[in-house]
């Protein structure tokens, strides 16, 4: 093939250190997933930038957001770009209203049956449990109260007549967790953002070989395109099955030989 005008696309496999520097050297394009480890967690920054600031929308699919972006890794200048789409946000949400409360609850329960000597120490044991609680999209409303506690007759065998048990004053934490819509959004604007890294050069119109300009857009569809070509092999539902024996064919290669990306492509 022609590494001048092919390009690969595929998950965050090809991006290591020494395989994007020779993809760079043999001047292959290449479209992947970024991992968290990659470029001293270059993605993280990546992320933390969509965070802070604003995302375009997409022109070809509604309600997706995109950020195009350049980073300096190992010396090089890479592309990046990050998207998001409307179903990230909102299982991002359910995921937080879910997998939240029961690390809330696991976090708050120990305050139903217990109480403290003296209000100071229950303080301290709730101030403990809120150091704990973040990046929550629960409120936490909470009291601490006074609570009368029975310590018995003080004495053995049965009590006199007209006896009242001893009871002294300790203090019990009281915890509501309240699901707070909105900081569950925001916190989703983060958890939802994907990020892939590309060389193919920022373009505010496809060249006819995307290896020469390409849009966000291009770069996005590019990237989703490999599943439509390796679904064949990964799901056995075409004969081509019998030829990848013995071979990795969970998580392929695909290859864009030129122009549109939705045009003619190989799967190694």
């Amino acid at each position: 093939m022609d590494p001048d005008i092919t390009t690969l696309a595929a998950d965050c496999k090809i991006v290591t250190g020494p395989l994007v520097k020779l993809m760079l050297e043999k001047g292959f394009g290449f479209v992947a997933k970024c991992p968290d480890n990659f470029g001293k967690k270059v993605r993280s920054k990546i992320v933390e930038s969509v965070r802070t600031g604003t995302m375009d929308p997409s022109l070809v699919r509604d309600g997706w957001e995109l950020y195009d972006t350049d980073a300096e890794v190992e010396g090089k200048m890479l592309r990046f770009v990050a998207f998001r789409t409307t179903d990230d946000i909102s299982a991002g949400i359910e995921y937080l209203r879910d997998q939240g409360l029961k690390e809330a609850g696991s976090r708050f329960s120990r305050f139903e049956s217990r109480t403290y000597n003296c209000d100071v120490d229950a303080r301290r044991a709730l101030d403990e449990a809120l150091y704990c609680h973040v990046d929550s999209a629960y409120d936490v409303i909470w009291s601490i109260d006074e609570v009368e506690v029975s310590v018995g007759y003080g004495h053995c065998g049965r009590p006199r007549k007209d006896e009242k048990p001893i009871t002294k004053t300790e203090y019990k934490v009281n915890v509501e967790l309240v699901f707070n819509e909105e900081r569950a959004k925001a916190l989703s604007q983060g958890r939802g953002v994907r990020v892939l890294i590309t060389n193919l050069p920022r373009s505010n119109a496809d060249e006819e070989n995307i290896r020469f300009g390409a849009t966000a857009d291009t770069v996005l569809m590019t990237y989703l395109g490999q599943y439509r070509v390796g679904a064949p092999v990964r799901d056995g539902t075409n004969n081509l099955m019998r030829w990848w024996i013995g071979i990795d064919i969970h998580r392929p290669i695909t290859l864009i030989p030129e122009g549109n990306p939705r045009g003619s492509a190989a799967c190694v």
